[in-house]
C-alpha cells in the first residue's frame, strides 16, 4: 500500500481518475478545471502557518469563476459538454463497422448471374420443334365473330319508339345542375280516373316558356308510355291552375304559351287538352341537321313567314347571320331550291329543310 502525504497530488488523482474512469461523462460537468497550481496559492491571501489542504479549500472559495477557467487543462482528456443528453458519440470505427454489416446483408439478397454461350449448335428440326409455325387461316375460320356487349343489348331490345316531342327534352331541368329551375306536380286530366289523382313531377328551366314546359311534359308521358296517346301537336293542350287534390280551377284562364315559367309561382298545375281548338298545322323544319316542329295558323303562310317562325324554335337564331342568304328544300329533292314567296298551300308534305348558302349539304 502506498502512502500520500501531498493532499495537491491527492487532489489532482481523485480528479482525473472520476474523469478517465467515469463512462456516463457527468464526472466532467463537476470536475472539468485542473487543481490550481502553487504559483497560484502562494500569490494568494492568508497565514503562512495554516494547513494547505485549508488554503487550498481557502482558494477555490475566494477566487472568481473566470479565475479557474484560465487554469491549464488536460490535453489527453476531451470535456464531455458537447455530448448529448450525457452519452458519447460513437467511435468512427464502431459506425464503420456497421456499415460493413449492412453492406454484407444487402449482398446477400443479390444474385450474380455469368452469361455464357451455348457451346452446342442446335440444327434446323431441333429448332422448328422449340419454335413451330402456326397456321393461323384455320383459326381464323373456326372462331366466330366477336360482338360487344353493347351490341348484343341492342340486339336484345327493339329499338325504341319515336317520341314526336323530343325537341322539348332539352328544358328537362334534372339534366342541369347549374341552371335555375322550377319543380311543378302537373296532373293528368287524361288519364283514367284511378291514375288522374297522382300527379307527375316536372323539373322544368325557368326560363322556358309555357309551351315548351307543355312539350316536356308530353314528352315525359310518351317516354313513361302511358295511355292514351297524345296528338303530335303541343297546340292541343294547355296548362291550367289546379289545386292540391288535382281538381282543375275552371275560374281561370289557362297559362300563356309566350309566356316564362319562371313568371308563375303556382305549385300544381293541370295538363288538359283544348276543347275549342284551331285547325292547327304542324310544320317540320330542319336547320343545320336540328329539327324543330311548330304549329302554323295557316296555309297562306310563305317559306320565308315559316322560316322565321323557325327561327325562334331553335338554339340558335339564324336571323343574326341575314347577310348570308339561305334557301329550303325538300326532303326528297335536295339541291333544288324552292322559292320563298311560295305557300304552304303549294305543297303536300310541310317538312323542309333550310340550307344556307355557305354550308353543303
Amino acid at each position: 500500500m502506498a502512502f500520500y502525504d501531498d493532499p495537491k497530488f491527492l487532489l489532482s488523482h481523485i480528479h482525473h481518475s472520476f474523469i478517465t474512469c467515469d463512462d456516463t461523462g457527468m464526472c466532467e460537468m463537476a470536475l472539468l478545471n485542473e487543481i490550481v497550481t502553487d504559483k497560484s496559492l502562494r500569490s494568494s491571501k492568508g497565514d503562512d502557518d495554516d494547513d494547505p489542504v485549508t488554503k487550498v479549500l481557502d482558494y477555490y472559495a475566494n477566487t472568481l469563476e473566470s479565475e479557474l477557467l484560465e487554469a491549464g487543462q488536460s490535453y489527453d482528456i476531451v470535456s464531455g459538454m458537447g455530448f448529448i443528453a450525457g452519452h458519447r458519440h460513437r467511435s468512427n470505427t464502431a459506425q464503420r463497422l456497421e456499415k460493413m454489416k449492412k453492406d454484407r446483408q444487402i449482398q446477400a439478397n443479390i444474385t450474380h448471374i455469368q452469361w455464357k454461350d451455348c457451346s452446342s449448335q442446335l440444327n434446323e428440326k431441333e429448332l422448328a420443334e422449340l419454335f413451330p409455325r402456326k397456321d393461323l387461316s384455320q383459326l381464323k375460320e373456326q372462331k366466330p365473330p366477336s360482338k360487344s356487349a353493347l351490341s348484343e343489348a341492342l340486339e336484345l331490345f327493339p329499338a325504341a319508339p319515336s317520341n314526336p316531342f323530343s325537341e322539348y327534352a332539352r328544358f328537362d331541368g334534372r339534366t342541369c345542375r347549374t341552371a335555375p329551375t322550377k319543380k311543378i306536380l302537373i296532373y293528368l286530366t287524361m288519364l283514367p280516373e284511378e291514375e288522374r289523382n297522382y300527379g307527375m313531377e316536372v323539373v322544368c328551366l325557368s326560363n322556358a316558356r309555357v309551351q315548351d314546359l307543355i312539350g316536356l311534359i308530353c314528352w315525359m308521358y310518351t317516354n313513361e308510355g302511358k295511355e292514351p296517346k297524345l296528338h303530335p301537336s303541343v297546340s292541343n293542350y294547355c296548362l291550367k291552375i289546379a289545386e292540391e287534390t288535382g281538381e282543375v280551377d275552371e275560374d281561370f284562364p289557362s297559362l300563356d304559351g309566350n309566356e316564362l315559367v319562371g313568371k308563375f309561382g303556382f305549385p300544381f298545375l293541370a295538363l288538359m287538352e283544348r276543347k275549342n281548338k284551331n285547325n292547327s298545322l304542324l310544320v317540320t323544319m330542319y336547320i343545320e341537321d336540328e329539327m324543330t316542329k311548330f304549329d302554323v295558323p295557316s296555309l297562306d303562310l310563305t317559306l320565308r313567314e315559316v322560316a322565321d317562325l323557325a327561327s325562334h324554335r331553335v338554339s340558335f337564331n339564324y336571323s343574326l347571320r341575314k347577310s348570308k342568304a339561305y334557301h329550303i328544300e325538300k326532303p326528297d329533292e335536295p339541291g333544288i331550291a324552292i322559292p320563298l314567296d311560295s305557300k304552304l298551300s303549294n305543297f303536300k308534305s310541310l317538312v323542309f329543310h333550310l340550307i344556307f348558302e355557305d354550308n353543303a349539304r
